[in-house]
């Protein structure tokens, strides 16, 4: 006899008005009565306008649970022409994040040190980013052909090149590749993204996730050993070649299968080139028989050239091409869901059952229908993603219908302009400027204590300004997304890089972009507020600087970090003449210097001597410099030991020890005895 699908769930005895005590969706028989709420609802539809989630007229309807974040659960409305439904709610939003155990502490033992991220930490978040795309099926089909075809053992091109404009997709798709083709018994798979101002971007911390990758790869286990957590950069390349050379020497399990191979993603190398061109000398070093790689980037700052040279194959010989009507049309009616025959109702000459038919099926030649709103999109977006994307949460908002064709903005730059101005007719309007610019000029993620930090004149108004930062993050969710910074602690970004540089300008060789013109104010402000604060790095320390109770309910310390990893630069790039001689100021004083360096892991200290080797070079010749100099050149000649320090001997520790037996006529060791001569230093 057949069983009915609902007996697969587990039946839980219970009353559906009891708990809750209200109307929900339940799954009823004889044995009991199961509650599918959070992952099911009954309720008037709701949704987010003017950044407020409010309630639709139409009445109560099922929904089913589509996505999830930190502050809301998105629903399917059944039944109904919305396309999405939003349920603000604390308390279903922690019920559902406890049962699929969301907030799980992430297991640190995969480490390798305390400043690298887990080496399949980007390979877990190309997840989330490749369920994003829709369309693009040939481009996908052209990468997957170009890797599979590629032969890791034999002469021939293994290296190919993924050029692209901003916007275009091309991290998704190279997320989805990488979630494709995972590791496994006989290809080992690297995937690694360079962000802007991210610390993954730093040579250790690659090869700490290349080698990491390598060593998690069973074959190649077997014959290597351990992975050195001390080792320098150096001698992670010099491991990256033993065991590379391992891989290229193991055999094949058996006579039908393929040898071990590796195949390295490497998305973003534009931003990483552009910081440090010895990246490509770098991946020189590190090619072998047996790996394959693939970069993508931007076509930008000239890296598009020098890989060409040194044997990068494009895959798209004019860079990946925008995406087609198709495309756009599949994006867009994936991205409505029920609301999606609106749309389809616009297609011209097409009944609903040749529309539904068409909706199954396709528009594979791009002119067998013809939908004006669809036609519009193609023309405005200029084959941009993003900007279908953007397009699709004002739909879903009710911001924009399928039926404002005259209304959509003409192109990437209007549509921000367009949403700049609408935000900032909000309550948060005079918050939401100054955060946006804020994160864009910030080199890492800051978490909501940072900005609240920022913002406010005074510590005693610390926990209204938190409040006000929830705020604004609540009325411009598509403005930004969670993030990790470079200790792993999670804070916020804005949406895309792309607007990022849309907000702050960009500095490339010798041409430079202003601000959005609209905001120019504002992100001078923000760099105001952002040297400001590297200067007071004393007050964000835990001590008296706020209340008790506050202190448990901010971490300033994580702002503090930022600071020190980032202020001298913002000082030297914003601030003239007086960021100069604040950062001079900072590194010749002890007591800084100890803080920061007790602060940050021992592996911040190359960071640390490149600093004081930029304000060298920007200082005047004189007597200010060659004081200077005596402080960089006890820094440098002792980076080597304080950035690994003997167990149980911190690097602050030898700092001090150093610093005391340097010269007694030199200033670092004059300003050490001073430090240790204040109250509670012996």
């Amino acid at each position: 006899e057949s069983v009915s699908p609902r007996h697969i769930w587990s039946i839980q005895a219970g009353d559906p008005a009891g708990e809750d005590g209200g109307d929900g969706v339940w799954l009823v028989d004889a044995r009991g009565v199961l509650a599918l709420e959070p992952i099911a609802a009954f309720g008037p539809v709701h949704v987010v306008e003017a950044g407020e989630v409010r309630a639709r007229p139409g009445g109560s309807v099922s929904q089913i649970f589509t996505r999830a974040s930190r502050e809301r659960l998105a629903y399917t409305p059944l039944g109904r022409d919305e396309a999405h439904s939003e349920v603000a709610e604390s308390a279903r939003v922690e019920r559902f994040r406890a049962l699929f155990c969301l907030d799980d502490a992430e297991d640190d033992a995969q480490h390798l040190d305390d400043d690298t991220p887990a080496w399949d930490a980007q390979l877990k978040a190309a997840r989330e980013e490749a369920a994003e795309l829709v369309g693009r099926a040939e481009e996908l089909a052209q990468l997957k052909a170009w890797l599979t075809s590629r032969q890791p053992h034999e002469a021939g091109c293994r290296k190919g090149w993924l050029a692209g404009g901003p916007g275009l997709g091309k991290s998704m798709l190279m997320a989805r590749l990488a979630t494709d083709y995972g590791s496994g018994s006989h290809r080992a798979v690297v995937f690694h993204l360079f962000g802007e101002g991210d610390t993954r971007n730093m040579r250790r911390a690659f090869l700490r996730v290349f080698e990491g990758a390598l060593w998690a790869f069973k074959p190649l286990r077997a014959v290597t050993s351990p992975p050195d957590p001390a080792a320098d950069t150096d001698q992670l390349v010099e491991s990256l070649r033993a065991r590379l050379a391992a891989l290229s020497a193991l055999e094949a399990p058996h006579p039908r299968a393929p040898k071990p191979s590796l195949w390295v993603l490497l998305d973003g190398f534009d931003v990483a080139f552009a910081q440090e061109p010895g990246w490509l000398e770098l991946l020189r070093d590190l090619d072998a028989s047996g790996v394959v790689w693939l970069v993508a980037g931007r076509p930008i700052h000239g890296v598009d050239e020098v890989l060409r040279r040194d044997g990068f194959e494009p895959v798209f010989e004019q860079g990946l091409p925008p995406m087609s009507a198709a495309d756009v049309r599949a994006m867009l009616l994936e991205g409505l869901g029920s609301a999606r025959y609106a749309l389809l109702r616009r297609d011209e000459d097409a009944g609903e059952e040749a529309a539904s038919a068409q909706d199954v099926a396709g528009d594979e030649d791009g002119g067998a229908v013809h939908n004006r709103f669809i036609e519009q999109v193609v023309l405005r977006a200029k084959g941009l993603p993003l900007y279908v994307q953007l397009l699709l949460d004002d739909l879903r908002a009710g911001t924009l219908t399928v039926h404002d064709d005259d209304q959509l903005p003409d192109g990437l730059t209007a549509y921000y302009d367009g949403l700049m101005s609408r935000v900032g007719l909000s309550t948060v309007g005079r918050d939401l400027p100054l955060m946006v610019a804020l994160l864009a000029l910030s080199e890492e993620p800051l978490d909501a204590e940072a900005l609240a930090a920022l913002l406010c004149d005074a510590w005693d108004a610390l926990d209204e300004w938190r409040a006000r930062v929830d705020e604004a993050l609540q009325a411009g969710p598509a403005l930004f997304l969670r993030a990790r910074a470079w200790d792993r602690h999670e804070g916020f970004r804005l949406y895309h890089q792309s607007l990022r540089e849309y907000v702050a300008g960009t500095r490339r060789g010798g041409e430079e972009t202003p601000p959005a013109p609209g905001l120019a104010g504002v992100v001078r402000e923000a760099r105001r507020k952002l040297c400001r604060a590297a200067a007071k790095w004393r007050e964000l320390e835990p001590r008296d600087n706020v209340s008790k109770d506050l202190q448990n309910l901010q971490n300033l310390q994580n702002l503090q970090r930022h600071l020190f990893r980032w202020g001298t630069t913002y000082a030297l790039r914003w601030d003239g003449p007086r960021g100069l001689d604040a950062a001079s100021d900072r590194l010749t004083d002890f007591e800084y210097i100890m803080a920061r360096v007790s602060q940050m892991p021992a592996s911040a200290m190359s960071d640390l001597i490149l600093e004081y080797e930029e304000v060298f070079d920007a200082l005047e010749p004189g007597a200010r410099r060659d004081g200077f100099r005596v402080w960089m050149t006890f820094m440098r000649e002792r980076a080597h030991l304080l950035s690994r320090p003997e167990r149980g001997w911190g690097s602050h520790k030898a700092l001090v020890q150093l610093a005391v037996e340097h010269a007694d006529d030199s200033p670092v060791t004059q300003a050490a005895e001073a430090w240790l001569a204040q109250p509670g230093r012996g």
